[in-house]
Formats: structure tokens, sequence, C-alpha cells
């Protein structure tokens, strides 16, 4: 079995609040191409997802599969059996059954690549998925080269989260101030930059006298 070395860079926008991006196209039609001189089937095709993160998941043969390990299932067009490992940073998802090479060449051109999560590159440090591509034949024995897709993901800016209730405090005139909080706020958070640097803050003062101090 030979394929093309499937090479190129997609960019996939990726998700605020667990709501997934548009998904990419792992691998082009025109650079995609198995072949095998001596058979007509495949029986397994694996693609091994790097710099793996929780909520990529793949699309292919009409089922949409998370990357998570232990996943199994049937997908629902051609009925193949698959599996999910996780190991590391890499998720390998394994399709089998015995199809013709044209099914199985369909099936890789219509595979895509999208993720749930809100911070899919780990807050800028991964930024591409490499994802191995390798088919074997009817017997499982004989593997073929390994040709990687290249995906660079783009993620949204997750806008930060605060709760907390307002109001339902006295002042009494005096040097001694109040918190303006009836109870204490929850924390902030950003999913995305945990850190929240570079943001601000804005306290909106409504009934302003002269004198109001916030602090």
């Amino acid at each position: 079995i030979r394929d093309k070395l499937v090479t190129g860079v997609q960019t996939c926008a990726l998700p605020i609040s667990g709501t997934a991006g548009t998904a990419v196209n792992i691998a082009s039609s025109s650079l995609v191409t198995i072949t095998d001189t001596d058979s007509t089937k495949i029986g397994k095709l694996a693609l091994a997802v790097g710099n793996y993160m929780s909520g990529d998941r793949i699309a292919i043969d009409g089922t949409t599969i998370a990357l998570v390990n232990g996943a199994t299932g049937t997908t629902a067009t051609n009925s193949l059996s698959y599996s999910v490992s996780v190991s590391g940073g890499t998720a390998t998802l394994s399709l089998t059954g015995s199809k013709t090479i044209a099914v199985y060449d369909t099936i890789l051109q219509g595979a895509k690549f999208d993720s749930i999560s809100d911070n899919p590159t780990s807050q800028g440090t991964l930024t591409t998925r490499n994802i191995g591509i390798t088919v074997f034949d009817a017997g499982y024995l004989n593997p073929s080269n390994t040709a990687v897709s290249t995906i660079t993901v783009a993620p949204l800016n997750d806008a930060p989260t605060f709760t907390a209730t307002a109001g339902g405090v006295t002042y009494t005139e005096g040097p001694t101030p109040i918190s303006i909080w009836a109870t204490a706020p929850s924390a902030l958070t950003d999913t995305d930059a945990p850190n929240f640097a570079g943001g601000a803050i804005a306290v909106t003062l409504t009934g302003y006298q002269p004198g109001d101090v916030l602090s």
C-alpha cells in the first residue's frame, strides 16, 4: 500500500463556550491517493492526532467521533468499527473493516477535524495538530507509509465570567467604607487566559454625587 504524502495547512476557527467552529478537511482530495499493487481491499485506517487536546474531534464516514481514550463504536455510512486510544500527547483513531480502496479513499477525503474546547491551543502553546495517516491491507499486516496533514488551530477569544449579587447594603455617612457586594462575588475566570493578563475591570456608579469614592 502506498499513499501520496498529505501536506497543507488548514485553519480551524475554534469555539466559544463549547460550540464547535467550522470543521476543516484533514486531507485534500488532490493530495490523497491510496494504491496497492496486489490487493483491491483495505482493512484499516489509522489517524494519529499529535498535539492532542481534550475536545478534539474527527468527523469521518458519517460519524463525529470525540477523541476520548477508550471510545468505540460503528460509523454510520459504511458500518466500520472504530476505536480511540490516547497516549501522551497523541490520540489515535482507528477504523477497521474490509472495504475497497475506492471506499477508503472517499472516507479519507471526507474526514474533518474540529474541537469543542474553549482552550484548544492551551493558551497558545499548541497551535497545530499534526495528523499522521496510515492505511493497512485487508489482513492488517502491511502498513502503508504514514502521510502527515498539519492543521493550524486559530482559537477564538472567550469572554471572562464573573458572577456576583450587588446591592442590598446600606452606607451610613462617615469615613468608614463598606463593601458594594451583598454577598461575596465568585472568582473571575477566563478559560483561555487564566492569568487575565492585559485585561481591565470597569465599575459604573449610578447616581453619583460629589464626594463619592470607590476604592
